[in-house]
């Protein structure tokens, strides 16, 4: 019995937020000691991703390509709510929940062709990327 090669072949497929800021605006309404607030805004953020693509270790085919964006720099809307909480009358605690939306980048595409060997790839992706971020903070007030 003669044994088949594995061609299947594999991708390691990552994305890394680099750093993130926002400017916002924030608007609520005093209830005695609660101030539930929304806030709304820009935001700008960078993003790292990669593709690496490989074989399995039986196919002895011609490297299939690389992708990597480093760095790239998104700019996007960015809402939120949250509660504030007077502890006393200089200190507060926050509680505050953020969607950040960046907006899809498609039309990335790459090509390896393999003349007279076993494969070719040949593909097209796009980058969606959105955030959600629970944040948590204590105030003091000069």
């Amino acid at each position: 019995m003669r044994r088949q090669s594995d061609r299947r072949r594999y991708a390691d497929i990552s994305s890394r937020l680099e750093w993130s800021s926002a400017l916002r605006g924030r608007a609520g309404y005093s209830m005695g000691t609660y101030l539930p607030f929304l806030t709304a805004g820009v935001t700008w953020a960078s993003y790292s991703h990669s593709f690496e693509f490989s074989d399995a270790s039986a196919v002895t085919v011609p490297a299939v390509p690389n992708i990597e964006h480093d760095g790239t720099t998104y700019v996007g809307w960015t809402i939120g709510a949250g509660l504030e909480k007077a502890i006393t009358e200089k200190l507060s605690l926050r509680g505050e929940y953020s969607y950040s939306d960046y907006g899809k980048k498609s039309g990335y595409a790459f090509r390896q062709t393999s003349n007279g060997s076993t494969y070719d790839v040949d593909g097209e992706y796009g980058i969606d990327l959105r955030q959600h971020d629970f944040k948590v903070g204590l105030s003091y007030r000069f």
